[in-house]
């Protein structure tokens, strides 16, 4: 359907028009989902090119596929893109956004994540940290909670900082997954934990 879209969008509009970025967007975020994430990276890529070419590099919408094409190269083990991707995005989101803004708890989240698997804990700590003020105060979907809760569990262990607050977060995390569907983070999370109280 989507890739239907997408053709009849060059059709009528021409192949440069932005609603075209915005469908390859879309079909980037379902092939993600499908745990296609080559596929996924070419038409996110494609929707960064049109949208930034029509909306200007500043512009909210242009953060959003980056933040999109961090997460993505995250999944595909290739960090420091990632962690390009995802500053952009925070500065995008910063300046146009604010401080505080639900955007920013992904790109932070992602940055902490991609320093976690780069095997930086410290350097996770203070974007996971921005990450867990803004979810806390603004994020409603429990996965999302749950997903910084859990990487600042792990850079603060990490880290050897407050290891009893790791604990506390991870536990934390552990219930906002319980909420959802994402067994197999919650799996994730009663493994961390159990090797942690077997220490």
């Amino acid at each position: 359907l989507l890739l239907w879209r997408i053709r009849m969008h060059k059709q009528a509009l021409g192949p440069e028009h932005p609603d075209v970025g915005v469908s390859e967007g879309n079909l980037g975020l379902a092939l993600r989902e499908l745990g296609r994430n080559e596929e996924a990276l070419v038409h996110v890529d494609r929707a960064i090119e049109l949208r930034g070419r029509a909306l200007g590099a500043g512009h909210p919408a242009l953060g959003t596929d980056l933040s999109n094409r961090g997460e993505i190269l995250n999944e595909l083990g290739r960090y420091p893109e990632a962690l390009q991707s995802f500053q952009r995005a925070r500065v995008v989101f910063e300046r146009e956004l604010g401080p505080d803004n639900l955007n920013l708890g992904y790109a932070l989240t992602g940055i902490g994540v991609g320093q976690l698997a780069e095997g930086n804990p410290a350097g996770a700590l203070v974007p996971l940290e921005r990450a867990f003020k803004i979810r806390e105060a603004h994020e409603t979907e429990p996965s999302r909670r749950a997903e910084t809760s859990f990487a600042l569990a792990r850079a603060l262990w990490g880290a050897n900082r407050d290891q009893t607050r790791a604990v506390a977060l991870a536990e934390r995390a552990r219930a906002d997954y319980a909420k959802t569907t994402a067994q197999a983070k919650l799996a994730e999370v009663d493994r961390w934990l159990a090797e942690r109280h077997r220490g």
